[in-house]
Order: C-alpha cells, then sequence, then structure tokens
C-alpha cells in the first residue's frame, strides 16, 4: 500500500495547534509509522501473548473435560494461578519494549525526525532498567488482580462475612487502577526528565491525582479496556493481542499527549520554557 505524497506544504491552519490535533495528524497522516512502531513492540509484547493463549487453551481443554465441577473449578483456578506467574517476567520484556516505545513516541509529538527502529532500541537503551523495574511491579499488580480477584470470588460463597469479599475486590481494582496510570507517567516521564527512580515515582503519583478524571478516561480506553475484555472469553483476548499489533503505538501517543500537557501546565512553564508546547505550531505574535 503505498502512501500518498503530498506536493505542498501545510498551512498554518493545518499544523496541530493542540495536542489533540497532534494526534488525529498521527492518524491520518502517518499510519505506516505507527503500525510499524506497534508491531515493533508487539515482538517485546509476544512472549505474554504465547503464556495467555496457551494456559487458555488448557482452560477450555479442562473446561470441556466433564470431570466434576469442583475438581474443573480448582484446576482452572491453578492453571491460571501459573499462567500469571509466568506474565510476570513477560511483562517484564514486554515494560522494556514501552520503553523503547515511549522515547520514540515522545519525538514523534515534538515533530522531530524519527526513524521507527533506531529510536526505539535507542529509547530501549537509555530507559530498560526503569522499565524492567515498572514491568515487575505492574506485572506483580496484575497478578493480584486476577488471582486475587478469582480467589475471593471462589470464597465468597462460603464466607461468613461476604461483604468484606467485595471490599477486597474493589481494593485489587483499585490497586491496579493506580499503578497502571502512575507508571504510565513513569514511562513518559523518564523520556522528559532525569531523576532518580523514587523521584519520577513521587511526580507520577501527582500527576495522577492532580489530573484524576483525564486520567481515569485514558485508563478506560486503554490498558482498561484490554485487560477488561481479556475476561470475557477466549476470542476476545484473540482479537485484542491482533489489535495490539497494530494499535498500541496510538495508545501510548495517548498517554505520551496527556502526560505532556501536565508536564506544561506544572513544570515547563514556569522552569523549562524551550519544553512548553514543544511540537505543537504557536503562532508569533504579529509586531506593529
Amino acid at each position: 500500500m503505498k502512501e500518498k505524497v503530498r506536493k505542498e506544504d501545510f498551512s498554518k491552519n493545518e499544523l496541530p495547534h493542540t495536542r489533540w490535533g497532534v494526534f488525529w495528524d498521527l492518524v491520518k497522516h502517518q499510519k505506516r509509522q505507527m503500525v510499524s512502531l506497534s508491531m515493533l513492540l508487539f515482538v517485546f509484547l509476544l512472549p505474554l501473548a504465547v503464556d495467555i493463549i496457551i494456559f487458555n487453551l488448557f482452560i477450555m481443554a479442562t473446561s470441556m473435560s466433564g470431570q466434576d465441577p469442583e475438581v474443573v473449578s480448582s484446576t482452572i483456578f491453578s492453571l491460571i494461578f501459573y499462567m500469571m506467574i509466568i506474565a510476570i517476567p513477560c511483562s517484564m520484556i514486554g515494560f522494556v519494549g514501552l520503553g523503547g516505545l515511549s522515547y520514540t513516541c515522545r519525538n514523534i509529538v515534538w515533530q522531530e525526525g524519527v526513524l521507527p527502529g533506531p529510536d526505539f532500541f535507542i529509547g530501549i537503551k537509555k530507559n530498560y532498567k526503569h522499565s524492567l523495574i515498572l514491568g515487575l511491579i505492574w506485572s506483580i499488580s496484575l497478578f493480584l488482580l486476577v488471582v486475587g480477584i478469582l480467589f475471593l470470588l471462589r470464597t465468597m460463597p462460603a464466607a461468613e462475612i461476604p461483604w468484606i469479599h467485595s471490599v477486597g475486590i474493589g481494593v485489587l481494582i483499585v490497586q491496579f487502577i493506580v499503578i497502571s496510570i502512575v507508571f504510565a507517567y513513569c514511562l513518559t516521564y523518564t523520556t522528559y526528565y532525569e531523576n532518580k527512580f523514587r523521584i519520577v515515582f513521587r511526580n507520577s503519583f501527582i500527576f495522577f491525582t492532580a489530573r484524576f478524571l483525564k486520567n481515569l478516561l485514558l485508563f478506560i480506553f486503554t490498558t482498561g479496556l484490554v485487560v477488561g475484555l481479556m475476561f470475557v472469553d477466549f476470542i476476545a483476548q484473540i482479537i485484542v493481542i491482533v489489535l495490539l499489533a497494530f494499535i498500541s503505538s496510538y495508545m501510548m501517543v495517548g498517554w505520551t499527549l496527556l502526560s505532556h500537557s501536565a508536564y506544561d501546565q506544572f513544570i515547563n512553564k514556569d522552569n523549562y520554557p524551550e519544553f512548553y508546547k514543544k511540537g505543537l505550531y504557536i503562532e508569533e505574535p504579529k509586531e506593529e
């Protein structure tokens, strides 16, 4: 598929003036580059995808085995437990790829020239240490979400105070939402500023609380949607995995644009004016 080559430069009105403008400009004019980046990330997500697919095939076979329901339930829980254990190192590999993608997306939204492959691996080289730490903590949070909720649901019918299990489920969901949003800021923050991990995490948590509603909305349509569909059935899991191979870069661009907007508001405007609204077209005031 050949992309159309534009014969004339963009007019002032066509240049992106807002973060949303940058996003839609990428959707319209840089599809090939964005898909290439999604596929690069998918290479790092492949171990996690294989883990999910293989164990879910075992889960499907177990559910159709015709054994005693209690035995089936116990076996399925064990399979999910081991799937999530294996998912921990797989998620860490995925986060290494996310570190490279985050760095590349930073350059893209700054309207800088990008070579998807080289920039991606430069980002990995710069961020792999932070990415591994983030991946380890996030995967443990995901383990608690999945295994913890399944355990509480299994034991709830026999519990003397069932509402405690409901509170526990709520806590597990909240901790995963908080960790996911904070770590999205951590990924973009480490490509923007140079700080120790403790400061990166602290500042990212501040941005999580300062823009809670916007963060929650974007989470629902990115990480939340992906993880939620994984709970539906095997077909939904396959669809999500395939889609991630093509659109994950757009999800990261969304978090990059949201976080850069927060950095402009709370940091750049007063401390780093050279970064303020970087990548947006700002018309110079006319001299009188």
